[in-house]
């Protein structure tokens, strides 16, 4: 599914940070990731870092300086993608706030995109409870 929001429909938040070289904390999050989904495409830190040297941005959600959380933004073609809230915080509105905490990287365009996997219907949820349209 492909979905699309115009800079004037979008809300910002500030409630998740840029990831800031908290890397052992970020690795113990991707391994609990992949115990609980089995993902084809999931990154790892080698892909962190080098989507990273390639402008992308990394917000991620720290409750206790631990993350749980995180959303990327592909600076290059204005996607935000790959997002991902640990289980425990599911159904809080921390997906909500990740979401919109990517569009503080994204105020400079005056529109942006987002897709999701078919089979993913909670995630369809969140990204329309963001604002955004679907547009396929």
């Amino acid at each position: 599914m492909l979905f699309v929001i115009d800079r004037k429909d979008a809300e910002v938040s500030d409630l998740c940070p840029e990831i800031d070289g908290e890397w052992y904390h970020l690795q113990d999050e991707i391994d609990y990731f992949n115990t609980i989904i089995n993902w084809s495409d999931m990154w790892d830190l080698h892909e962190a870092h080098r989507r990273l040297d390639n402008g992308w941005k990394l917000y991620v959600f720290k409750p206790d300086e631990t993350i749980k959380g995180w959303m990327w933004l592909n600076t290059n073609n204005k996607e935000v993608c790959n997002g991902y809230v640990n289980p425990l915080y599911r159904n809080k509105g921390i997906g909500v706030e990740l979401l919109n905490s990517a569009h503080r990287g994204c105020l400079d365009w005056k529109k942006w995109w987002c897709q999701s996997e078919d089979w993913n219907k909670p995630a369809h949820q969140l990204i329309i409870n963001c604002n955004y349209k679907m547009i396929l």
